[in-house]
């Protein structure tokens, strides 16, 4: 894996639709397209989602959280305690009040 910014590995970020409206996810990858993450987007398991977070696991994450937040343009950072299952780096769902 060729290396990116601070010598690690390219990060990546899991993008889950949680409310229902047709390129939310597609449009939530072109707004963070410009951090440097690779993103996969696909439906969250229901739309009923109110809120947009963005989850991270380890503490360590928590600024990269919250730049990925002002890129998105809502939602808030939230560290994970055992709630979400995701692989990559950092997990967006994206909820009602997403504009």
């Amino acid at each position: 894996v060729r290396g990116h910014g601070r010598g690690q590995a390219r990060r990546s970020v899991a993008i889950r639709n949680g409310n229902g409206l047709a390129g939310a996810g597609f449009d939530a990858t072109e707004r963070i397209q410009g951090l440097g993450y690779s993103a996969n987007t696909s439906n969250a398991d229901n739309f009923d989602y109110q809120d947009t977070v963005v989850v991270y696991n380890d503490s360590s994450d928590k600024e990269a959280a919250e730049a990925i937040v002002k890129a998105l343009g809502v939602g808030k950072a939230v560290q994970n305690s055992n709630t979400y299952l995701f692989e990559e780096d950092f997990l967006i769902v994206l909820g009602a009040d997403w504009k």
